[in-house]
């Protein structure tokens, strides 16, 4: 029987993203090969955006939350269940360049990949996600401009940009990460953008995006593009 949302939230906790085989196997399994990023690209996004590839996870000894042993494809060590990837890029407009490159000082966030384990989709997490990944931003942006921020999950300061040690919800054991000054901008994030299909619009409008026309780029079989201002 499947988990309610409120009852696999509670079992979930979000972090940065350090297990690229993990993520693979769920890009593969949730996008067609048209449209998935392979592993090459989801570890340079991890290399040079690390701030910016956010996991949803849940504990492998947490029986109560999923049985594991119903879920293909199988479910990583790490307990990685789904994942928001982006980069950043000079221009607020999607360019073919903007799906494959990252520039640390762009103010422009290009959202690549929201992805969900197959077999747990529709049951808000991809939502909770996406609401994750946009506080998440927001707080990097309050440190960008001089403040010192603590969340549950990450530390946030000007000096180290951002400390990765515990992450919310059930807290349990993550690996410290520090993402370097170098790879933030100067100035806050300005834009989010991202590609979908027309079937994800509702999903996309219930985390505040907005639609913003049809896409320039040409990426499978997506038709439009949705931007969400910060």
């Amino acid at each position: 029987m499947p988990h309610s949302q409120n009852t696999l939230l509670a079992h979930c906790h979000v972090r940065l993203v350090t297990e690229i085989d993990d993520a693979f196997v769920l890009e593969s399994a949730g996008y067609p090969a048209s449209e998935g990023a392979t592993h090459h690209a989801l570890t340079y996004r991890q290399t040079h955006a690390p701030h910016l590839f956010l996991g949803l996870y849940v504990s492998l000894n947490d029986h109560a939350a999923i049985d594991f042993s119903t879920l293909t494809p199988h479910v990583g060590s790490s307990g990685l269940i789904g994942f928001v990837s982006a980069t950043a890029y000079d221009s607020p407009h999607l360019l073919p360049e903007t799906m494959s490159t990252h520039q640390a000082q762009a103010t422009n966030v290009f959202i690549h990949s929201v992805c969900v384990h197959p077999q747990l989709r529709r049951q808000g997490l991809a939502l909770a996600l996406l609401c994750q990944f946009m506080n998440h931003l927001a707080r990097i942006n309050q440190a960008i401009k001089g403040q010192k921020v603590h969340a549950d999950w990450l530390e946030y300061t000007t000096e180290e940009a951002i400390v990765q040690r515990s992450p919310v919800w059930n807290h349990p054991q993550s690996p410290t990460l520090v993402v370097a000054p170098e790879s933030m901008p100067h100035d806050p994030y300005q834009t989010v953008l991202l590609i979908s299909h027309e079937y994800l619009f509702d999903l996309y409008k219930k985390a505040g995006f907005q639609l913003n026309g049809r896409s320039s780029v040409i990426h499978g079989k997506v038709v439009s593009n949705v931007c969400k201002n910060l």
